[in-house]
């Protein structure tokens, strides 16, 4: 990984860098992902040694968080490659069966809900006084 020199290195002195790379590579395999994943972006040396595994963890964890190809399907999200795996190939465009809903101003609930947000106390109690449902 680094750089040997000739000269003797004190025992306390040396680095992550001294380590064989089998040795290093075991240790690296016994972290998490994430402090894998920041071990890696510390050198060029590490980023080198860890840069392969850690694009494949990325990818192993994108296809298992995201749902499979027959749930986009079932949503009627059309794919370029007839056997795009769900999480590495994007969905080119869906397929809406209404044309999306534009406002020209926001609805009352979501006007009720931002005023809580807001911490706006007399808005809120006017909506109420009003009758909205804070339930909806």
């Amino acid at each position: 990984m680094s750089q040997q020199s000739n000269s003797p290195h004190p025992l306390g002195s040396r680095g992550l860098g001294d380590l064989p790379v089998e040795i290093f590579l075991c240790i690296a395999k016994s972290l998490s992902f994430r402090d894998q994943s920041k071990l890696h972006q510390t050198c060029k040396s590490i980023y080198s040694l860890l840069g392969n595994g850690i694009i494949e963890e990325r990818a192993r964890l994108i296809v298992h968080a995201l749902p499979p190809k027959q749930e986009y399907e079932q949503l009627r999200w059309q794919w370029d490659e007839p056997d795009a795996i769900a999480g590495r190939h994007i969905p080119t465009h869906s397929i809406w069966n209404d044309p999306p809903e534009f406002l020209d101003r926001p609805r009352e609930i979501e006007s009720f809900a931002c005023a809580i947000v807001r911490g706006d106390i007399e808005t809120v109690q006017d909506y109420l006084c009003a009758g909205v449902n804070p339930n909806t």
